[in-house]
């Protein structure tokens, strides 16, 4: 944040020293260009990475990328890896943590591209079906990339190429020098309508300390019931003591100021899915933020995802359930909507112990957030289908053997559910990742196929702030114009 600052300030010098050239003047532009690229988005793998053991990645990796003031990216990616041999499924992950440098072409916020070079550390693992050991199959090591980034307005596209060099524990089944190539869609947090502004305030706050619990000894209570036995009572006595402190205490976040939003949303699935499309609905969010609290509503069409009906083991041994074929799918064609309620802790956790506050501090909403929720949402179901062709007889088969019930036999799922919906949203600014989980019911009964864990991307886009921006542009251009008249 120095950084940023000091470079600020000396743009401004020179833009006011008319004795410096040029260049030095455009190569900061360009330098603070470098260091406002920050991004969430969405990573796949354009190139499958070598793997060994006898496995491939049937499904492609993919995830959530994050990019930080232009200087440094996380990713954590995962697919699916198949043994032909033996018909055994294993998750495949790919994690890395990557420093780079990246260069803006040009010296606008509009449209730029972006060359890139980085180093990164990185962790992979494709458990071999035979082991039981999950240090196995891990592998760690170091990489290096290239690539170019593109970027228009709030939007970036990525694509890199690299190769990197692990270190095998033991039954890995990726192999310990990789290359593989990457497309990252992302989305910027709409700092210039989100105003992100240092904010500090004081209030009165409880401090608690010293705690202590003292067992104090125990009591025992026999009594005889009408049976004749005895019925024993065992208490134990404790004794607390504390200590409880006032005074003034700061508060102190990146402030954004309450807002409303509309904006789209994607939904995509963390377990199996049909072929290299992770993307399993479209929809939009309506909501806001005030404070600490979090509220939101969406609608959205696509596919309800389900489980097989058994725990498949993708890190350990289990030959039995890792052998089965898949019977796993999603009821296309199916639409959601709902209402969430959320507490935004970034804000909540400095707050909880102020016994005083004034309007400025509970208003106060974070730029970066974390926020747990909670939510209902109803269903409308969609046509049932199996990922894989025989995905019915499969099913057939399986049930056969364990018994059908109304639990795991996920034909019996009718066309209409409700769900409690519980998750986690980290944004920045007006981008957010969700991960959240859905606990189904149909007809009174509970559907534990359908609830799987998904991951998604929000645009929270702040619309108020957007239209009166744009009716500010449109009155200053008019401003201008009628200036112009008058002089001439």
């Amino acid at each position: 944040m120095r950084k940023t600052l000091l470079l600020l300030a000396m743009v401004g010098i020179l833009a006011n020293a008319h004795a410096q050239d040029a260049k030095s003047l455009n190569k900061n532009k360009r330098e603070l260009l470098r260091l406002s690229s920050t991004y969430l988005g969405f990573e796949m793998l354009s190139t499958k990475p070598a793997t060994i053991n006898g496995f491939n990645i049937s499904q492609n990796l993919y995830g959530p990328s994050i990019e930080i003031m232009g200087t440094m990216s996380v990713g954590y990616l995962t697919g699916m890896g198949y043994h032909a041999d033996s018909n055994a499924y294993s998750r495949a992950r790919l994690m890395y943590y990557d420093f780079h440098y990246a260069l803006p072409l040009l010296k606008t916020r509009v449209v730029n591209f972006r060359p890139e070079f980085g180093l990164r550390l990185v962790a992979n693992q494709l458990n071999a079906y035979f082991t039981d050991n999950e240090l196995d199959a891990n592998g760690l090591g170091m990489g290096i990339y290239g690539g170019i980034s593109i970027n228009v307005g709030s939007f970036m596209a990525k694509f890199k190429y690299g190769g990197d060099a692990n270190y095998n524990m033991g039954n890995n089944s990726f192999k310990s020098l990789l290359n593989y190539g990457s497309i990252t869609i992302g989305i910027s947090p709409m700092n210039l309508f989100m105003n992100p502004k240092n904010f500090t305030a004081s209030g009165i706050a409880r401090t608690l300390s010293n705690y202590k619990k003292t067992w104090n000894g125990q009591s025992r209570e026999f009594k005889k019931n009408s049976d004749g036995s005895t019925t024993k009572t065992i208490t134990d006595y404790y004794q607390e003591s504390w200590t409880e402190s006032y005074g003034i205490q700061d508060f102190r976040c990146k402030d954004v100021q309450p807002f409303l939003w509309v904006g789209p949303r994607i939904v995509s699935n963390l377990n199996f899915y049909a072929g290299d499309n992770p993307i399993a609905a479209f929809g939009v969010n309506v909501g806001g933020r005030y404070g600490s609290l979090w509220i939101n509503s969406f609608y959205e069409k696509g596919n309800i995802a389900f489980k097989e009906p058994f725990k498949r083991n993708y890190d350990f041994v289990n030959l039995d359930n890792n052998k089965q074929p898949r019977m796993d799918g999603a009821f296309l064609n199916s639409t959601r909507y709902g209402a969430q309620i959320g507490l935004e802790l970034v804000t909540y956790m400095q707050k909880r112990d102020f016994i005083y506050m004034d309007s400025k501090i509970k208003q106060a909403t974070a730029h970066f957030s974390v926020t747990p929720f909670i939510g209902y949402i109803v269903a409308d179901i969609g046509d049932l289908h199996f990922y894989e062709t025989n995905g019915v007889s499969n099913l057939s088969n399986y049930l056969a053997k364990v018994g059908a019930t109304e639990e795991n036999d996920i034909r019996k799922v009718g066309k209409s559910a409700s769900a409690i919906n519980l998750g986690v949203q980290v944004g920045f600014g007006a981008a957010a990742f969700n991960m959240e989980r859905n606990y189904y019911k149909t007809d009174d009964i509970k559907r534990p196929l359908l609830g799987k864990w998904q991951f998604g991307i929000a645009y929270n886009i702040p619309v108020i702030r957007v239209i009166r921006a744009l009716s500010t542009k449109s009155r200053f251009k008019d401003a201008w114009q009628e200036a112009k008249e008058i002089k001439e």
